[in-house]
């Protein structure tokens, strides 16, 4: 990797850094959903130096991290988007069922694939399933009769960065093995574009945070 090619990388890393500021600037003022977006986000500091840790020798192999990664960040947003609906509503029940079928094909896919293995099937089911949460929320935004603006709404810069960051992250996961054996180039330009959109996600997020610094409305 190249040195330029390698500060991108770290650039993209640290970008979570970026919610995790504005979470805390905001703290008090922050409601049950986004704190715990916040901690979160706090645990994913932890896990960008286990990613960097991990791809170096000797191991150079961080997939058992990121496995749990990406169940704790489904968990995590799906109870952002759980929360916006009444107990006992039919969406929400659909919510918290399917987070535990997202375990139970984690398990699958470490079962069948290895721990060692890229999490291709439960990175794919979870990145569809947050971009269709991210779309619903919309859905619900633009049918509301309301006097508010769409970016007064911190649900609506988290529905955002969840379309920018997973909606990359699918079409990057279905497609990642047949580029890496067929077209090595195109998956590492994949990669590339992915590191970009995850730092435009980062900023979308900190604006979510930063909307509690003015007049929450979710």
């Amino acid at each position: 990797m190249t040195p330029l090619r390698l500060l991108y990388t770290r650039v993209s890393q640290a970008s979570i850094l970026l919610p995790v500021i504005a979470g805390f600037v905001n703290y008090s003022r922050l409601t049950l959903p986004f704190r715990i977006l916040l901690y979160f986000f706090v645990l994913c500091i932890g896990f960008e130096i286990q990613a960097t840790l991990f791809t170096g020798p000797p191991l150079k192999n961080n997939m058992p991290g990121l496995r749990l990664y990406v169940i704790m960040e489904f968990i995590a947003f799906s109870i952002v988007f759980l929360l916006r609906f009444p107990k006992k509503s039919r969406v929400r029940i659909l919510i918290g069922v399917n987070m535990g079928v997202a375990a139970i094909i984690t398990i699958i896919d470490v079962l069948k694939n290895g721990i060692w293995s890229t999490p291709d099937l439960s990175r794919t089911y979870t990145s569809f399933f947050l971009l269709l949460y991210a779309l619903h929320y919309y859905y619900d935004l633009f049918r509301q009769e309301s006097t508010s603006l769409g970016w007064e709404h911190p649900m609506y810069w988290v529905s955002t960065g969840a379309l920018i960051s997973f909606g990359g992250l699918l079409f990057y996961f279905l497609f990642s093995n047949y580029l890496l054996t067929k077209e090595a180039h195109l998956e590492t330009l994949s990669l590339f574009i992915f590191q970009g959109a995850n730092v435009i996600a980062n900023c979308l997020y900190a604006q979510a945070f930063r909307c509690f610094g003015k007049k929450a409305i979710i």
